[in-house]
């Protein structure tokens, strides 16, 4: 266990595999927007709509599983999701529904995994971790994406400022959101070294349906982490 990086890339994927429930919508509403072309205030008020729906929950918790492939072979464990607001990410993997075999657990200063079968723990400050550090990746970047929230890595709030950071692209019934925005129009999926991510947000109710993360590594290997959000 010696690439906390890999465990955390890990970890993100396990979340994602879980439905979070018992979230909560506010009702969209439609902002005044700062000035710019047609095309600009079109693109703010819709960030600024998407921003909006963010789920104002502070506990969610959720059952569901988690498959992990070995070789040829899938392994299907029953895991469990809680979640505080500002405070603590914890997914706990329990085979058969009736003992803790693994945790994973996310809080605002480090990242702990236990792995109970073996024994064996990590625990490391995203800071000391060289993946996470290079690119802002830390408890609040995790947070708004399982809160179903747009994020600009390495800040804890996304201020409206920040706005013009996105790239759109808007489709007939959807609109693709880029982080960084010049990579909105980029044919590679993400520059080399770097990650892109991009949301899908319907283009009536600005509810995020999808998100997509990908890095491409210096050598040219594409990892990507996929989710899509329910209710």
């Amino acid at each position: 266990m010696n690439r906390p990086h890999t465990l955390f890339i890990i970890a993100v994927a396990a979340a994602l595999m879980l439905t979070a429930c018992g979230t909560s919508r506010q009702a969209t509403t439609e902002r005044p927007t700062v000035g710019g072309d047609d095309d600009g205030r079109r693109r703010t008020t819709f960030l600024q709509r998407v921003t909006d729906n963010a789920a104002y929950a502070r506990n969610i918790s959720s059952k569901g599983e988690i498959t992990m492939a070995f070789g040829d072979d899938d392994i299907t464990l029953a895991a469990t999701l809680r979640m505080r607001r500002d405070e603590v990410i914890r997914i706990q993997v329990t085979p058969l529904g009736l003992m803790e075999a693994a945790r994973i657990e996310f809080t605002p200063t480090e990242v702990l995994i236990i792995d109970r079968i073996n024994r064996e723990y990590v625990e490391a400050a995203y800071s000391d971790v060289p993946f996470l550090a290079r690119h802002g990746i830390d408890f609040n970047t995790l947070q708004s994406l399982l809160w179903n929230e747009l994020f600009v890595p390495g800040e804890p709030r996304l201020r409206e400022a920040m706005l013009p950071l996105f790239g759109t692209v808007f489709g007939k019934d959807s609109v693709s959101i880029t982080y960084p925005a010049e990579a909105a129009s980029a044919a590679s999926p993400s520059p080399s070294g770097d990650i892109v991510y991009r949301w899908t947000a319907d283009v009536a109710t600005a509810h995020i349906g999808d998100f997509n993360a990908a890095y491409t590594s210096h050598t040219g290997a594409l990892t990507t982490v996929g989710c899509s959000y329910g209710d």
